[in-house]
Parts: structure tokens; C-alpha cells; sequence
């Protein structure tokens, strides 16, 4: 072989992006590992009702099952064989392959190695990141998803700026629809993935074939309504998840006590729970998940049946009570936004040293002043795209689907709103450092 070819083998072995990818990838590695001796594999509120809906798919016995999780989390959960602790290290390695697809991401957007590094990197440490990985919990496989549909969006953006006119592979398509819908699937928030990307599509690529439109929207459509199907036939409840209700609740219970005198019997044993919580929490929020079992009682409902008069009764009182609800719609999406951090931090206050808990509060921190700066990036970016002083580009879609499942989430829920951001943290970082860096780049150019 000549020596010039082997000097290009060389140089592109040791490319300042293939070096800073696996710098990253060490790092992320490392952190995990000495995470992972430090602290145990945990479960929470939602770990039995994921392992409840696991053992029913496997079996095929839906006789116990309540309809309250959908299956992807706990597929996830049978591949590690039931055991928390491969749980645990299977989310530690998606945490991986996340921090190497925003590198991935970033380096198309900017084609700098640099820029690329430090978003995955912070990406990789964001505390909420690292914690969720930890608890057996579905927030680590829906950020899996989303973002590497946002690699699949990427791709096919990059295919249309090298060549006008060109619309990328179809195999892009098809990966952004399935991990749009899978998404979805493991958080049923983000079911408005598929949809966005669908609308992005027609509207930033002329002359679109109907195949890829429907490669997009169609994952969602047949996992979603399948699901649905099957929720239909085993409980009798025509939806995703039976939590609809429950989380509506959330919103209605802050004025419970004008809930119409057909619900009488759930507005009284709600406000009985409703009076021990406030003192404990501050508002209203997860009351229904302690008043559930004496609702259950005395009325005689199953989850699905007490989902339905839920959602009946929210939905009653919403329109009759817009601006109590549309002020709970407001705190609910001020929450999303994480200043109710710190108490998820309380859970490993006695499980882990002084030292490392600090840490830990630095940490979230830091978080708080991204999601911060990403509200001020996305209101400056979006008054430019308004001003007509840009187009609506793929870093605008980023701001867009992050700024979709703040309102989303926000009508749908009053409850751990912060723990609903955890999927989107990724994209807040990358949205804040691409900014950042494109400021220095053009003050340099200055």
C-alpha cells in the first residue's frame, strides 16, 4: 500500500471528531460506572404497574392488568429478564448511545468537533439524565426514542441542504416515524411526536411522496390505535392508557368542590385526601393516588371504569370552569420547567455521602439554568422566525418539539411536571450550546 494511503487511513482514524466521539463516549462510560457503585438500582411509584404489565404480555393473561402502562418500558423490562439491576445497566448504556447521537446531531448541524463534544458531554451529565437511569423507570427509553428520531430528522435535513429539492432515504422515514411512535409508546405524552414531524415535513419539503408521509405518521397511528384495541378488549377502555383520568384529575381536584352533584361520591373522599396533602405537598397534586382505593371501595369501579368517570368529570368541570382550569394549566406548565427539582433530590439524600449528594445539588443547578436559557433562546428565536429575519429551520423544529411537550404535557397533567421535561433535556442543551456557539462564531467572523 502506498504511503499516502496510509497516512489517510491514519488521518482519519485520529480525525478531531472521531477522537472527541470517543473522549465522550469514555466519559459518559466512566460516570455511569462510578454511578453505578455509589448507588443501587431503585424503584418507585410506576416500577410495579410496568412489571405488572410485562408479566401480562409475557403470559398473555391480562385477567390483573389495569391498562395503566404501555408496552414498550416494559418490553424493555422482559429483555433484561426481570432483573432491575440489568434494567439499570441497559439504561446506563442508552445514556451512552444518547450523548453519541447528539454528537452525531450537533456535528451535522455545525461541523465543529468541539461544539459537538461539549453538547454530548452535557447531555451525558445532566442530572436528570443520570438519575432517571438509575430508577426503573421509562424516561430513559422514551429519550432514547426521541432522540434518535431527532437524528432521523437531522439526516434527512442534511439531505435537503447539500441538494435542494432532495428529500434523503427512505430508510430515514421510516426510522423517524418508528422512533416517533416509540417514543410515544413508552411516554403516551409525546404521541404528538409523530404528528409534529408529519406537519414539519409537508411544510419544509416541497413535492414530499405520499410513501414517506405515511413512513412518518403511520407508526403512531397503528401502535397507538392497536394498543388501543387491545386496552378495549381486555378492560373495556378504548385508549393507551387508563391514566387519562386520573391525570386530568390532577387539574380538577384544585376545585373539586364544584364538581357537578353526579360525582358526589368521588368530590367527597377526593376532598378528604385532598385536605391531608395540601399541608404535605403544597397543592393538590397526586391526591387522586391515595384517594384512589376508597373511591374504588365505595363506588365499586374498576381503574378503567374510574379512569372514564375521570376523565367525564374534568371534562365537565373544564368547560364549566375554564379560568380555574386555564390557571392550573399555567402553574402546571411553570412547574414543567423544573423548579421542583430538588425534592426529587431528597430520595437519595440517605443513600449516598454528603460529598456526592452536593454534587448532586450542583448538578441540578446547573440544569435549571439551561431550562432557563432555553425559554430565553426560544422566545428570541421565535420573535426573529415571526420578524421574517430567518426560516423556519431544523433548530426551530428542536425548540418547537420541546416547547409542544411543555403544553401538552401541561393541559394534560398537574402532578410531577418536572419529571415529564426529563425526555426533553437533551434537546434544551443542544438548543442553549448551538446557540452559544453560533454566537461566538459570528462575534469571530465580526
Amino acid at each position: 500500500m502506498p504511503p499516502t494511503s496510509v497516512a489517510k487511513i491514519r488521518d482519519r482514524l485520529v480525525s478531531r471528531p472521531a477522537f472527541a466521539l470517543i473522549i465522550l463516549i469514555a466519559i459518559s462510560a466512566l460516570a455511569r460506572i462510578v454511578i453505578g457503585i455509589n448507588f443501587r438500582a431503585r424503584s418507585s411509584w410506576d416500577t410495579n404497574e410496568y412489571m405488572l404489565a410485562a408479566r401480562s404480555i409475557a403470559s398473555l393473561d391480562f385477567s390483573q392488568y389495569d391498562g395503566r402502562r404501555t408496552p414498550i418500558y416494559p418490553l424493555l423490562l422482559l429483555l433484561a429478564g426481570m432483573d432491575t439491576r440489568a434494567v439499570r445497566w441497559i439504561q446506563c448504556a442508552l445514556g451512552v448511545g444518547i450523548a453519541s447521537m447528539l454528537f452525531a446531531i450537533t456535528w451535522r448541524r455545525t461541523r465543529s468537533a468541539a461544539a459537538s463534544f461539549v453538547v454530548g458531554l452535557l447531555a451525558s451529565l445532566a442530572i436528570s439524565e443520570l438519575l432517571f437511569e438509575e430508577i426503573i423507570y421509562s424516561e430513559t427509553l422514551c429519550t432514547f426514542w426521541i432522540v434518535l428520531s431527532l437524528l432521523a430528522f437531522a439526516r434527512i435535513d442534511a439531505s435537503k441542504r447539500r441538494t435542494p429539492g432532495a428529500h434523503g432515504t427512505i430508510w430515514n422515514y421510516a426510522l423517524l416515524g418508528m422512533s416517533a411512535a416509540l417514543a410515544g409508546m413508552t411516554r403516551p405524552m409525546f404521541l404528538y411526536l409523530g404528528p409534529l414531524y408529519f406537519c414539519f415535513s409537508i411544510a419544509g419539503l416541497r413535492r414530499l411522496r405520499g410513501e414517506r408521509l405515511a413512513m412518518i405518521l403511520a407508526p403512531t397511528l397503528i401502535l397507538a390505535i392497536g394498543w388501543s384495541a387491545i386496552n378495549k378488549h381486555t378492560i373495556d377502555y378504548f385508549g393507551v392508557t387508563t391514566t387519562t383520568g386520573y391525570n386530568l384529575s390532577n387539574h380538577s381536584g384544585a376545585f373539586m368542590e364544584l364538581a357537578p352533584p353526579q360525582y358526589s361520591t368521588i368530590r367527597d373522599i377526593y376532598l378528604r385526601y385532598r385536605a391531608w396533602q395540601i399541608p404535605r405537598m403544597g397543592s393538590q397534586t397526586m391526591t387522586i393516588w391515595y384517594a384512589e382505593g376508597a373511591i374504588k371501595r365505595k363506588t365499586g369501579l374498576s381503574t378503567a371504569e374510574l379512569s372514564k368517570q375521570l376523565t367525564r368529570m374534568s371534562l365537565e368541570m373544564f368547560a364549566e370552569h375554564p379560568i380555574l382550569y386555564l390557571e392550573s394549566v399555567a402553574r402546571a406548565w411553570g412547574r414543567f420547567w423544573g423548579f421542583g427539582f430538588y425534592r426529587y433530590l431528597g430520595f437519595f439524600r440517605d443513600s449516598t455521602t454528603r460529598a456526592m449528594y452536593a454534587l448532586l445539588l450542583v448538578f441540578a443547578s446547573f440544569q435549571l439554568g439551561i431550562n432557563v436559557m432555553f425559554l430565553i433562546v426560544a422566545a428570541y428565536s421565535i420573535a426573529r422566525w415571526l420578524m421574517g429575519r430567518i426560516s423556519f429551520d431544523f433548530d426551530l423544529a428542536v425548540i418547537a418539539i420541546v416547547l409542544a411537550g411543555s403544553v401538552v404535557q401541561a393541559f394534560l397533567e398537574y402532578g410531577e411536571n418536572v419529571r415529564y421535561l426529563a425526555p426533553l433535556v437533551p434537546l434544551t442543551i443542544y438548543t442553549v450550546a448551538t446557540f452559544a456557539w453560533r454566537m461566538l462564531q459570528s462575534r469571530g467572523n465580526g
